[in-house]
């Protein structure tokens, strides 16, 4: 079963570029250095508003995911001080679930 914990935030205006490019670089080298499991990171960027950013921890497990993981939780603990943020978990729709959306 394939899963993704989605870790939305909007940043003010005040905080700088340099600093959030410099903030999601460290994001991405401390997910690929992590030891929770395999997870695949994509890191998206508001096209329309800059301080818009969705941080994507993609995972493949065979049981469905009894919460938000450790590094989730850290990693939305980092953006609150300078963010909105929503946190939540989504699993692919199969089957039924799949076949009534088309």
């Amino acid at each position: 079963m394939q899963w993704v914990e989605i870790i939305n935030a909007r940043i003010g205006a005040t905080t700088a570029p340099f600093m959030l490019e410099r903030l999601f670089q460290d994001i991405h080298h401390s997910v690929t250095a992590g030891n929770e499991g395999p997870v695949r990171l994509v890191i998206y960027r508001g096209r329309f508003v800059d301080g818009d950013w969705s941080i994507h921890l993609y995972r493949e497990t065979n049981q469905l995911p009894s919460g938000r993981t450790a590094l989730g939780i850290k990693l939305a603990e980092i953006l609150r001080p300078m963010a909105l943020v929503d946190h939540s978990i989504w699993i692919e729709a199969e089957g039924r679930d799949a076949a009534s959306i088309q």
